[in-house]
């Protein structure tokens, strides 16, 4: 019944590739890798979030210190989600402006520098809203906190990871 060709393989016999597992296997991939770097953008955005709310010095205006300690654990992690929800479609759009879908860029690498004032300047608004409002925070402190998490999460990664 399983009689052997020349070759060695079993006549009736299954391999791995004829059962269809590769594309279950990428699909897996990388479905488990944008899970993956999701989350790590939610860590990224809340401890950026925990830093720039964190003040080691006392400040002058006791207003603005209560202010700050105010800002509970559970909202600085629905802060964190809601941030990375604007972000990555922040993040999608200038990644198709920069790159094509082979990742050869479309621009220069000058020009790319140059267009992450885009998604600067969007994650500065969004960070600006969500702190003015969802956070309760002054004009003063939600400036502060918007430009420091624009500038830290903004997608640098795509400027720098295609060049190495």
């Amino acid at each position: 019944m399983n009689s052997k060709q020349k070759t060695g393989r079993t006549l009736g016999s299954t391999t791995l590739y004829d059962f269809g597992f590769g594309p279950v296997f990428y699909f897996v991939f990388f479905a488990g890798a944008i899970v993956i770097g999701v989350m790590l953008d939610y860590l990224w955005n809340w401890l950026v979030l925990t830093v720039a709310l964190w003040s080691p010095w006392r400040p002058a205006d006791s207003a603005a210190a209560g202010m700050l300690r105010s800002v509970t654990m559970g909202r600085r992690m629905l802060y964190a989600l809601f941030i990375t929800l604007i972000g990555i479609p922040i993040n999608a759009v200038y990644a198709g402006l920069a790159w094509n879908w082979s990742w050869e860029p479309r621009i220069d690498v000058t020009f790319q520098v140059l267009l992450m004032l885009m998604p600067i300047g969007l994650l500065w608004l969004a960070n600006y809203l969500l702190s003015r409002y969802f956070l309760k925070l002054d004009k003063r402190q939600a400036s502060t906190v918007a430009v420091i998490m624009a500038v830290l999460t903004a997608p640098w990664l795509m400027l720098v990871i295609p060049h190495l």
